[in-house]
């Protein structure tokens, strides 16, 4: 309260403060001179309180500004391209915010109580150092878009299942070896898994029926979950660069597939019933252990790429692939 009613003094037209009182204030005026400009300082502590939007982006700053917390009406708040390590738990006074920019950072940790910024819509986390999450990240049930690539994050133990507004999820580029099972909302339309230690992807990712495009590559995924056929509107999948086995009776459901990335895995046939991939254009089977293709394949009319180097298949089977596909980009 100390620090608003200065403030408050200071708009009253005081003319006689100590420096080393009002230096905090002047500081965070400084700092967003590019949203005050022209005003004079009276003008520009009045309009502290009615800020909505604050960019403080690239400018080196090791900690949040000081008396920052005491802008309650701000909406959208640009951290990024600082040197900051922490949040500190004054931060959450920020009830209002419904877009944070906090990417671009060394941030560790957030607050335990992160959730109480339960009016967000956009977070941006991407570029930092952060290795776990705290788990009232279940309450951000507003969110519409979530960056979490390029972190250090190991598991993700809570679930955004009420957060049925989240559209854009990504989390590539990270360490995760587990998401809670019930992690995904139903409402997704966009998610990046690639680049993680993933052995398994959350059956809850089935119910994500608008998906076009899931990207899982270079992970570690050994199998798919039994009903990912659910997703009948995905277009594009990569699952490159993983441990799959064997592919679930369930995928010959994935019928709006134009795009398939199986390329180095560990698949020893393809069980799939090609027929029903009518605008399949682009497939990779690259360094597998195929021995066979199934006679559906050569039904594909659409298909303008196929890669099934490195495989173990007959010279017969090669020429087949060969002979059949005279207009389509073959590596085989």
């Amino acid at each position: 309260m100390e620090n608003i009613e200065l403030a408050f003094m200071i708009a009253e037209g005081a003319n006689i403060l100590p420096q080393e009182v009002i230096k905090p204030w002047l500081e965070l005026l400084t700092l967003l001179k590019r949203e005050l400009e022209g005003e004079t300082y009276t003008e520009k502590l009045y309009s502290l309180f009615e800020l909505d939007y604050a960019d403080l982006s690239y400018l080196g700053l090791y900690k949040t500004p000081k008396n920052l917390e005491y802008l309650i009406n701000l909406t959208e708040l640009d951290l990024s391209n600082n040197k900051l390590v922490q949040i500190p738990s004054s931060f959450l006074k920020l009830e209002n915010l419904a877009s944070l920019n906090l990417s671009s950072n060394h941030i560790k940790a957030l607050p335990a109580q992160f959730g109480k910024l339960d009016k967000l819509f956009i977070l941006d986390l991407t570029y930092n150092e952060l290795k776990h999450l705290p788990s009232s990240f279940s309450k951000l049930r507003e969110l519409k878009q979530l960056h979490l690539s390029h972190n250090n994050l190991l598991e993700l133990s809570f679930s955004l299942k009420d957060s049925r507004g989240l559209e854009i999820l990504d989390l590539s580029n990270n360490q995760l070896q587990r998401i809670k099972d019930d992690f995904f909302p139903s409402s997704i339309v966009s998610l990046k898994l690639q680049e993680n230690q993933l052995s398994t992807i959350p059956s809850s990712i089935c119910a994500c029926t608008y998906l076009p495009e899931i990207t899982a590559q270079n992970n570690k995924i050994e199998a798919l979950p039994s009903k990912i056929g659910a997703l009948i509107n995905l277009q594009k999948l990569n699952l490159a660069n993983n441990e799959i086995k064997i592919l679930p009776a369930s995928f010959d459901e994935l019928m709006c597939l134009e795009e398939l990335d199986l390329r180095n895995n560990q698949l020893t046939e393809i069980n799939l019933d090609f027929k029903k991939f009518k605008i399949l254009q682009k497939l990779y089977l690259w360094k597998n252990r195929i021995e066979a293709v199934p006679d559906s394949l050569f039904s594909l009319k659409e298909l303008k790429v196929l890669s099934i180097k490195a495989n173990c298949l007959s010279h017969s089977t090669k020429e087949k692939i060969d002979g059949t596909f005279i207009k389509s980009t073959i590596y085989v």
